[in-house]
């Protein structure tokens, strides 16, 4: 399975008297995931993300203020009653490169709505 997306941080402000919306931040992302047997998969992606709060694109044209990860793992898939999801464990391979130096290994958890 291969894919791309896009996602957008929204900022909404405090307290709720003072609702002002906000452009927080923003993230490309590209994946693989090959099937290795039944519910086990072999994840990989590239994601840049870009952490700084923002008021137009042209900001977002900056190359050195996204942090890019390379992510290589594993998936297993679920099923929840009607429900399905994922639960996944990946090494990012460029970890040393993020300022300030992130965790090597991420843990994400996914959960299909539909």
């Amino acid at each position: 399975i291969f894919g791309a997306g896009v996602g957008y941080k929204l900022g909404w402000g405090r307290p709720f008297d003072h609702i002002a919306f906000s452009s927080q931040g923003a993230v490309l992302r590209s994946f693989l995931d090959w099937r290795l047997k039944g519910s086990l998969w072999i994840a990989g992606a590239y994601e840049a993300n870009y952490y700084n709060a923002f008021s137009g694109l042209s900001q977002l044209s900056s190359v050195s203020a996204w942090q890019s990860s390379a992510l290589i793992g594993l998936m297993k898939t679920y099923k929840a009653g009607r429900r399905s999801g994922n639960i996944q464990l990946l090494f990012d391979a460029l970890y040393r490169q993020h300022v300030p130096q992130s965790q090597p290994v991420l843990f994400r958890v996914g959960y299909s709505f539909n």
